[in-house]
């Protein structure tokens, strides 16, 4: 019972020390680089704790676009009895619709009056709401294409948890550029299973490349 109202004391003390402290909300748009380009868009809190040092939750949309090209072993033998080996191309284009739920530490420092510099870290966990993706194979000629189950065919994992670090310039007050990484811990792309279309009963697996997320952007917001 002590600990229960020890928990419940700090959330109200929390919950009272946002609501008196001045909140700041940002908008921003995120074009981002993830193995192709992708981009996002949301919303952000700052919470102060003190004069430099602040929290910063977020909540944005991200659509990452993700592209991997294999080239299948082959192996077969000519009519002289020669053994050869061929390469087939096999490539996956995925697209997916993420929810990201960042949660930042940071630091300012006041460069005058007209500028301020941010940086910050923290955690995001990711939700997948929807995706899809395309297999190509190129079989000696015979290009053939298909759209994939995002999800059902191991693709990609619908959670995604990593690391985010950032740093911004807030000019004037109001308007933020910056730059973020992500980095992420679950291995949410898998290797998939393939056909090759001359032979039925040949399956090849398509490596996943970096299995885990990772992401260069900028961002482009503003500070209410």
């Amino acid at each position: 019972m002590r600990n229960i109202k020890i928990y419940l004391l700090a959330i109200f003390s929390l919950t009272s020390y946002i609501l008196n402290a001045k909140v700041n909300v940002g908008i921003e748009v995120m074009p981002q680089f993830s193995n192709r380009l992708s981009w996002g868009a949301g919303v952000n809190l700052e919470i102060p704790l003190g004069n430099k040092l602040y929290l910063s939750p977020g909540l944005s949309y991200s659509l990452r676009n993700r592209y991997n090209q294999s080239l299948i072993e082959i192996t077969k033998y000519s009519p002289e009895g020669d053994m050869l080996t061929l390469y087939e191309k096999a490539s996956l284009d995925v697209k997916a619709n993420y929810i990201n739920i960042p949660f930042l530490v940071g630091y300012k420092g006041y460069i005058g009056s007209a500028y301020t510099i941010k940086v910050a870290g923290g955690i995001y966990y990711a939700y997948c709401m929807s995706g899809k993706s395309k297999l190509t194979m190129d079989d000696n000629g015979n290009v053939s294409q298909m759209l994939l189950p995002f999800l059902e065919t191991a693709i990609a994992k619908r959670s995604d948890f990593g690391l985010c670090v950032g740093a911004k310039c807030l000019l004037y007050k109001h308007y933020q550029v910056g730059l973020n990484l992500q980095h992420g811990l679950t291995k949410i792309y898998q290797g998939l299973d393939v056909q090759r279309i001359n032979d039925p009963f040949s399956f090849h697996r398509i490596g996943p490349g970096i299995q885990y997320h990772q992401s260069i952007g900028l961002s482009l917001g503003y500070l209410f």
